[in-house]
């Protein structure tokens, strides 16, 4: 009689054993998301303007997701001279820094872009649009395009997207002899702005380009 209640015991011990595995199942493991693909670099010849960006550089985008540009930390400090506030900036990664920039980069503090100014003639749009161009075949080429406010330099003009906007500013002559006379009623500013940017901002006579270190 005690040899079979020992039994009974060690039985419902085996159970009780079984049964907990039961209530506290193995959790099934939960798939990681992929990590996000940076595009490659893209040639610069193959670079073109938008209401977007420049190439993989896209406005309101974190500027990380492009591989066009790297934070230099010492920048202000060793290329536009000491006492500069602000000391890393984005800069392209085309060219060296001691020569002329293709273009400049505006990056807020939440690490996306906010603008992108074109300083090279050679950057355009797909309409073959950028530096240069003559206010007559801007207008004709992009029927949206609305007028902005000008000031005494630069008549202002934008192509708005939901992806972003495209800024134009084109030389005037309402400052004598300020633009040589082939450079009046010409693109002279060409900059794209995120979409929570106001793009009505004239920046003609300003040293207020993206990148800059105050």
């Amino acid at each position: 009689m005690r040899g079979w209640a020992v039994l009974v015991v060690v039985t419902l011990a085996l159970t009780g054993c079984v049964g907990g595995s039961d209530d506290d199942p193995t959790p099934t493991p939960t798939a990681s998301a992929p990590p996000t693909e940076i595009p490659a670099k893209p040639d610069f010849d193959d670079l073109v303007v938008s209401p977007a960006g420049l190439g993989s550089l896209r406005v309101g985008e974190p500027v990380e997701d492009s591989e066009m540009v790297s934070f230099v930390p010492d920048y202000c400090s060793t290329v536009e001279g000491e006492g500069r506030s602000g000391e890393g900036r984005w800069q392209n990664t085309y060219v060296p820094r001691e020569d002329p920039r293709p273009f400049g980069v505006d990056v807020g503090k939440d690490g996306k872009v906010v603008r992108i100014d074109i300083l090279d003639e050679s950057l355009r749009t797909a309409d073959d649009i950028g530096l240069g161009t003559a206010v007559e075949e801007l207008l004709s080429t992009y029927a949206d395009v609305e007028g902005g406010t000008a000031n005494t330099l630069a008549d202002l003009y934008y192509l708005r997207t939901s992806d972003g906007t495209l800024v134009f500013e084109v030389a005037n002559n309402l400052v004598e002899d300020y633009y040589e006379e082939d450079v009046v009623g010409t693109v002279v500013f060409l900059r794209v702005v995120a979409p929570t940017v106001d793009p009505d901002q004239s920046l003609a006579g300003t040293d207020f380009y993206a990148g800059r270190c105050l």
